[in-house]
């Protein structure tokens, strides 16, 4: 159950992130990638979330609000 609740928190999260990316707020955007970066870091270090399976979420948004920070 637990684990449920830490990775609904994730997904919670990325989707603040992606509906602040295309509100077009850089900033805000910036601010909601540190903490899912955060919580995804916490779930590796608990082993709820594989690493690779982290990084590759984290390079996905990341890659995303750096093209909003350019256009």
């Amino acid at each position: 159950m637990r684990n449920q609740q830490v990775k609904s928190r994730i997904r919670t999260l990325m989707k603040k992130v992606k509906q602040a990316i295309q509100g077009n707020d850089r900033a805000s955007a910036s601010s909601q990638l540190r903490e899912v970066n955060k919580a995804l870091g916490k779930a590796v270090n608990k082993g709820i979330l594989k690493s690779n399976t982290a990084s590759r979420w984290l390079s996905r948004l990341s890659r995303s609000v750096s093209r909003l920070a350019t256009s």
